[in-house]
């Protein structure tokens, strides 16, 4: 059974949003929730007319809107009393203020949640450009808001940049599948992305704490896989309802999946980010054992071992790999891969190591010379090995 079954229903569309803008409308007088660091005066749009008015929508956790509020913040500089300059986020109160007393901003900051309903978005940063007429100019990315851009809206010019609409559907675009966003955890799932490749990134906070993950073109049990922490997708297994088949490397079953969580939800980011895929999917997931023909690394007695506390370096190609400066269980996931099943690690070491293999691509036995060389040796057990796993299955 193919994973479109279970997505069919779940793409998002605009039109669950209320009183969207289009270029040219005038913008309603709304009132922002709550100003953190203004006076009570900036926040009615009405009050603001007479002046062209940039808002920004941003997140602390936001990566990108970082830099991004740093160059309006230039800008503020550059232009001063001539243009309304506003960053929005929907976070609390506290989170807020902890994050301008710890970075500090010149920039007013409005704390509210209502407002997106006109301009909708499920990517920030999220750029809304009104004229000062009071009309809606652009919805936009900040890059696009050059300086030019703003000399012509303070001369009345009709500005021409670049659109934002996160909610496009046409043939060949990514699309949403589903998303949150609250103060605990934000979440998107997309479709295939034609212009990335597959990719892993792992989002720390400013105390290098992993607190989310960014993923690109690949199948659910990759993506559980690495939410999990798993050595490789070798030890993703299935249960009631899902098969291997169900995730073929087609761009059907090749989606992205990017997961963020505040700092208190830290130690509940496996939990958060695999209750939204089970929520958005059906697919559930648990940890447990199954038995499995498996590979064992013990060390071999005739060799030498080397260790390493060198400049780290991991390279690996068809028929080499080479680390230096890394656990050996940082070895263990390459050699799932080729292998293609579960390698248990029973060497005991637990320094740095440095190794070399080099072999024929093609010719597993010369990988197990290689591997005896550099002071190793890969067993495989007669009988099925209780391995640590995880278990996908449809939920009912």
């Amino acid at each position: 059974m193919g994973l479109r079954f279970f997505m069919l229903l779940l793409f998002l569309s605009p039109g669950l949003w209320a009183q969207i803008l289009k270029k040219g409308d005038p913008v309603p007088a709304y009132t922002f929730e709550q100003g953190i660091n203004v006076k009570n005066d900036l926040l009615s749009l009405d009050n603001l007319k007479g002046k062209p008015v940039i808002i920004e929508f941003w997140a602390t956790w936001c990566a990108p809107c970082i830099p991004a509020m740093k160059k309006m913040e230039k800008q503020q500089e550059k232009f001063g009393s001539e243009v309304w300059f506003l960053t929005v986020s929907s976070e609390t109160e506290a989170r807020l203020t902890k994050f301008l007393e710890k970075k500090g901003t010149t920039l007013p900051v409005i704390r509210d949640n209502g407002f997106r309903s006109y301009v909708p978005y499920q990517f920030i940063p999220h750029t809304v450009v009104i004229d000062r007429e009071g009309r809606l100019a652009a919805v936009t990315s900040p890059w696009q808001v050059t300086n030019g851009i703003i000399r012509d809206l303070i001369s009345g010019k009709e500005i021409d940049v670049k659109w934002k609409d996160d909610f496009r559907t046409e043939e060949g675009d990514v699309r949403m599948i589903a998303s949150e966003d609250t103060e605990e955890a934000s979440f998107e799932l997309t479709t295939y992305n034609p212009g990335q490749g597959s990719s892993v990134e792992y989002l720390y906070n400013d105390e290098d704490r992993l607190h989310g993950y960014s993923f690109s073109n690949m199948t659910f049990p990759e993506i559980f896989s690495n939410v999990y922490g798993l050595s490789s997708v070798h030890r993703i297994v299935y249960g009631r309802g899902l098969s291997a088949s169900d995730f073929t490397h087609d761009i059907s079953n090749l989606f992205g999946f990017t997961c963020r969580v505040s700092d208190e939800n830290i130690p509940y980011l496996e939990e958060r980010a695999t209750s939204f895929i089970t929520r958005k999917t059906r697919i559930g997931s648990r940890k447990t054992t199954r038995k499995m023909e498996n590979y064992v690394l013990r060390l071999n007695d005739n060799a030498p071992m080397k260790y390493s506390d060198n400049e780290l370096v991991k390279i690996v190609s068809e028929g080499h790999i080479e680390i230096h400066g890394y656990p050996v269980s940082t070895l263990i996931p390459f050699l799932e891969e080729y292998l293609g099943a579960p390698v248990a690690d029973q060497t005991g070491l637990t320094g740095n190591l440095s190794i070399v293999l080099d072999w024929d691509g093609d010719n597993e036995a010369e990988l197990f010379s290689a591997l005896e060389e550099a002071g190793y040796r890969l067993d495989r057990p007669e009988e099925a090995v209780e391995t640590e796993v995880v278990e996908l299955y449809l939920e009912k």
